[in-house]
């Protein structure tokens, strides 16, 4: 295992990379790089940076910033600005850690691949998702993602994936989105998002959503498309709809839901349990549940146009917004 220092021992730093064997550590001084770098089958590699010491520049290049078909390869405290996408990375058990991707015309970071990590790593400005995945057992942990289309999407079959204690803001569309088929088991946990169209976008499996703070959403808060959630202790301000619901045999509790202009709980499903949340200040409803079967208590309702509306139908009605194409 070697240290190669970039441009002490080589002038750029894909010439280190060609260089470099499984295990070597690749340590960039700080400047400007007007290049952008492959990582192909290499395996188990390092490249350390000091953060937004180095700069990935991609003025008047249409190329991707970094592209890895590789495992295990660590990438710490690089800025990575001005090309196509920053990142596309297929690949497993590879870690992004205080990594910059701002100002590329497509996705910041891109990758198809399981037991990745992307930790307090920065987004901003970038025209399409800030991070668009497929795979399983991701981690995403205290990133800062602004000024995009979409925040952090899964686009492609995806389990197991956990979101813990991102800030998410000024969203055009969802900032949190799994929108494929075939995911399931999603955790999102301590969140906080405000200004987007969508918050939190599940649209398949199961997912538990817990301890989010998400305001300012100008369609939902919160939007769920199947069964079997667990929805708790989220708090949601100024939402124009906090939670709405299609799903069947989901749990609902120890929400704080306040001041929006349409529904705080829109329910439509059956077999729910939606007890001890708090749905205050709605210009509309309070609590809508169009389902059978659905149990509801020890909710404080107050202050909302209409307080409890429940429809007990003989059928489910199922029926997700169709508004959410790209």
């Amino acid at each position: 295992m070697s240290t190669l220092n970039v441009p002490h021992h080589y002038k750029t730093i894909q010439a280190a990379i060609n260089a470099a064997h499984s295990g070597d550590t690749i340590r960039i001084k700080p400047g400007i790089y007007h290049e952008s770098l492959q990582i192909i089958k290499k395996e188990h590699l390092y490249l350390l940076a000091h953060p937004g010491s180095v700069i990935l520049d991609g003025e008047n290049q249409a190329n991707i910033g970094i592209e890895i078909d590789s495992h295990h390869i660590q990438i710490q405290g690089v800025q990575i600005i001005n090309f196509i996408a920053g990142i596309v990375s297929i690949g497993n058990y590879n870690t992004f850690y205080q990594i910059t991707c701002a100002n590329h015309q497509q996705s910041g970071i891109s990758f198809i691949g399981h037991h990745n990590q992307l930790l307090h790593c920065h987004l901003m400005d970038n025209k399409s998702s800030a991070i668009s995945f497929s795979g399983n057992h991701n981690i995403f942990k205290a990133n800062r993602v602004q000024n995009c289309s979409r925040g952090v999407v899964a686009l492609g079959p995806s389990c197991h994936n956990y979101f813990i204690k991102n800030l998410l803001t000024h969203i055009e569309t969802y900032a949190l989105g799994i929108v494929s088929n075939g995911s399931k088991h999603h955790i999102f946990y301590k969140n906080t998002i405000d200004d987007s169209k969508y918050g939190i976008l599940v649209q398949n499996g199961s997912s538990q959503l817990v301890k989010n703070n998400i305001s300012h959403c100008h369609a939902c808060g919160i939007l769920i498309g199947h069964n079997q959630a667990t929805i708790c202790q989220n708090t949601l301000k100024a939402n124009e709809t906090g939670l709405d619901l299609y799903t069947d045999y989901s749990e609902i509790t120890g929400n704080t839901i306040q001041s929006g202009h349409q529904t705080g709980i829109n329910l439509n499903g059956s077999h729910n349990k939606i007890s001890q949340n708090v749905v205050v200040h709605y210009n509309s409803i309070g609590i809508l549940m169009n389902g059978y079967h659905n149990l509801q208590s020890h909710n404080i309702l107050q202050g909302n146009q209409i307080n409890l509306i429940e429809n007990d139908l003989k059928e489910p009605l199922i029926d997700v917004p169709k508004d959410l194409e790209d």
